[in-house]
């Protein structure tokens, strides 16, 4: 049985075989379509270079300068722009307060050209935003106005000895007479120094430097007149003085130097001295008899 098996199963496979040669034989071949003949090439293709940009260079700044534009219409080049350092521009700083009655009224009729020239010249002015009107001083034509930053009069003057850098003094002239038209002009600012020489000197003098020191720092009272000091030490260096007898006595300079009013409520003033060798000494609580210039 194992034999006939095997015999039937290798003649199937022969009569298969011998059906697919005899099926291959009666088809008719497929006519294959003739390829044209192909160029020769007997080595490697041209290849072209290709240009190679330049190398680039790095640098620490960068220049923007005008291109060429392709348009029908004409286009005028736009110039180089260079960038420079600037301040902060006007418009973009916290706005000013003023105090006009906080210490002196400030006449209504300069108060608004005040306010407006101060806010043109921010970039003159100590870095702050409130200031109060401290001291007022005028002569036929001409007036001279004291701020000072308003957080020394909230502290009742604390730290005084350090105002010096934070005074602002405007110079205010009575244009015309008639119509009562005043200019007003920020000292140190440029448009200051046009009006400089037609300021009266008797009534303050900006153009004579400070005098040299004449000697040592004096006690600020003349010789022969006794004073009792009222306390000790105190903030910013200060001590407190009172003449001897219940008389008025008058205060002098303890050295030499340019003399400012810094403070004046109508009853008493406080003055700065500035001194050639860069000091400042300052007094509080005088009584003004005449008038400081």
């Amino acid at each position: 049985m194992k034999w006939k098996l095997v015999w039937f199963g290798i003649g199937s496979l022969s009569l298969l075989a011998t059906l697919l040669l005899l099926n291959r034989a009666l088809r008719p071949s497929p006519v294959l379509p003739t390829l044209a003949a192909l160029p020769s090439q007997t080595g490697p293709p041209a290849v072209e270079p290709i240009a190679t940009a330049p190398a680039s260079t790095l640098t620490s700044f960068v220049t923007i300068a005008p291109s060429a534009t392709i348009t029908d219409t004409p286009i005028a080049v736009r110039p180089t722009l260079s960038v420079g350092q600037t301040g902060t521009p006007p418009d973009l700083l916290e706005p000013l307060e003023i105090q006009f009655d906080g210490i002196f009224s400030l006449p209504l009729e300069q108060r608004r050209v005040v306010e407006v020239v101060l806010n043109v010249n921010r970039r003159w002015l100590p870095p702050e935003t409130q200031f109060t009107v401290s001291a007022y001083r005028d002569v036929t034509g001409w007036a001279k106005v004291t701020l000072v930053p308003t957080r020394f009069v909230e502290s009742s003057w604390s730290g005084v000895e350090t105002i010096a850098p934070f005074v602002v003094q405007l110079i205010v002239q009575l244009q015309d007479n008639d119509d009562g038209h005043w200019n007003v002009y920020l000292v140190g600012s440029p448009e200051f120094n046009t009006i400089l020489p037609t300021i009266p000197p008797e009534f303050v003098d900006f153009a004579s430097p400070i005098p040299a020191l004449t000697g040592d720092y004096l006690l600020p009272w003349p010789d022969g007149q006794t004073w009792w000091a009222t306390n000790g030490w105190h903030g910013g260096n200060a001590i407190d003085f009172q003449p001897g007898l219940s008389a008025r006595f008058g205060v002098i300079a303890a050295q030499s130097g340019v003399l400012s009013e810094i403070c004046s409520d109508g009853y008493q003033s406080l003055l700065q001295i500035l001194h050639a060798d860069g000091r400042a000494t300052y007094y509080l609580h005088v009584t003004m008899d005449l008038t400081v210039r």
